[in-house]
């Protein structure tokens, strides 16, 4: 994953149609708005899933969940995709690997042949002729694998799209998918992020979140990054998503900008407390020492 964020700076950027921007009113104590914590309610699973697509050493522990259940490659393009099932329902999840060298890069963001997002598409149609049209089923990725997820749902009806920082590298070739959920959800400062500007983005909703304030905008592309944050957002009111934090020995809470500054502000306050004390002491030292002088 970490070659990703290297190679994600030069995508080609071409996409298609509208996105509605999430609205967001801060009404709750974490400083999160209550759309914030809803969306990331239903995203924590994939994001972590997402992440856990490029299968190194940044990978969460969410097997108390869903368990692997088959792989995809094509390696002439470096293309990868892992089918994992939950464990209690009948729900599949297909999440596509991102950017993770030159060979993926190429194939993934030419904007004349899209050979990944053909690549994913002949991957969920494989994973409906194994198990059963009547599946329910997730694709979600992070990076191009987002672009990935978002091809298969814009051309395949019945299927639900979760993306994370998400390349606009896909195509509508129907309208098959015309009905289906997507939900994009990237970090505020990311390097794509920007860029999406000069072009359309599918219909979704849409949602920017502020996890790693800085310029460091491939810092801020990160999916380990982006995956902790939802989930520690998802633990306001998610039991599940606390005890996946527990799983993987991670804080329970994550302070937010808004947060973060009252514990900056609180701090002086007890620092200047702090120094007041020492000076009301050092004053009545010398008190002391003057009335001691004059005594003696």
């Amino acid at each position: 994953m970490k070659k990703s964020l290297i190679l994600i700076s030069f995508l080609l950027l071409i996409s298609c149609k509208t996105n509605t921007i999430i609205p967001q009113h801060i009404t709750h104590k974490s400083g999160w708005s209550d759309e914030i914590i809803d969306v990331c309610k239903k995203a924590w699973p994939y994001a972590q899933l997402s992440l856990n697509a490029y299968e190194d050493e940044d990978s969460l522990n969410i097997s108390h969940i869903y368990q692997k259940l088959d792989t995809f490659a094509d390696n002439k393009i470096d293309f990868n995709a892992i089918l994992y099932k939950h464990n209690n329902k009948n729900e599949y999840v297909l999440t596509f690997r991102g950017t993770n060298s030159i060979k993926d890069f190429k194939a993934g963001n030419n904007p004349v042949n899209r050979k990944q997002n053909q690549a994913g598409i002949k991957a969920f149609d494989s994973v409906l002729r194994k198990y059963g049209n009547d599946i329910s089923i997730v694709v979600t990725g992070h990076s191009l694998g987002g672009g990935i997820a978002m091809g298969v749902s814009l051309n395949r009806p019945n299927v639900t799209c979760f993306s994370f920082n998400g390349s606009p590298i896909f195509k509508k070739r129907n309208n098959k998918g015309k009905d289906n959920e997507r939900y994009s959800i990237v970090e505020y400062g990311e390097i794509l992020k920007a860029t999406r500007i000069f072009g359309r983005e599918a219909d979704q909703l849409y949602t920017s979140i502020n996890l790693t304030p800085g310029l460091n905008t491939i810092k801020q592309h990160s999916m380990i990054n982006l995956a902790i944050g939802i989930t520690q957002i998802a633990a306001i009111r998610s039991p599940k998503a606390q005890k996946s934090l527990e799983i993987n020995n991670l804080n329970l809470k994550y302070n937010s900008q808004q947060q973060q500054q009252q514990q900056q502000q609180q701090q002086q306050q007890q620092q200047q407390q702090q120094q007041q004390q020492q000076q009301q002491q050092q004053q009545q030292q010398q008190q002391q020492q003057v009335q001691q002088q004059i005594g003696g």
